[in-house]
């Protein structure tokens, strides 16, 4: 978080294995908007713990857990327009876990598990106008395994193996 001021409330503590003592306070941008609230570590001021962090408009970026200024745990981000983008595990500022996914529009995108901020395991991945473009098994972002296709217009397109991103192996087209 690149910030100039803060302004801390006295409440603190310390987690219960001798980790950072934590205050709460807020984080302000150059032109002094709030760019974070919540949690910070005592000392580089870094966000530690739950709190929400700001786009410079104003509207929410992330609210959740942070780890050493990383959005780290349970945690919720947010287009700039204000929409959902993602809800699930976060893992040093990557998606890492089950989650769900959502295109700007505030359609779903995916849902289903995360590795190191990809698309990974048995999981659904929709087209932007909402409609079901693929369910099944994923791979570092990629279609990868047993898998069903569909048309953006909702139409079943292939059933079977996929490899890479691609229709490899045993499977139909419809």
């Amino acid at each position: 978080f690149d910030t100039t001021r803060r302004d801390f409330e006295r409440e603190r503590s310390e987690d219960d294995v001798g980790g950072p003592i934590l205050e709460y306070g807020e984080l302000y941008g150059e032109r002094g908007e709030v760019m974070y609230e919540g949690q910070l570590t005592r000392g580089p001021d870094e966000p530690h713990g739950a709190g929400t962090a700001y786009w410079e408009s104003g509207n929410v970026k992330y609210t959740g857990h942070f780890n050493a200024g990383k959005y780290h745990g349970t945690g919720t981000l947010y287009w700039p327009n204000g929409n959902l983008k993602y809800d699930g595990q976060i893992n040093e500022n990557k998606w890492h876990g089950a989650g769900v996914a959502y295109w700007e529009n505030g359609n779903l995108i995916y849902d289903g598990p995360c590795k190191e901020h990809k698309w990974h395991g048995a999981g659904s991945l929709y087209w932007e106008n909402g409609k079901l473009h693929y369910e099944g098994q994923l791979r570092e972002g990629e279609k990868h395994g047993w898998g069903v296709m569909y048309l953006e217009s909702g139409e079943l397109y292939y059933e079977g193996q996929f490899e890479e991103g691609l229709e490899h192996g045993a499977g139909s087209l419809y």
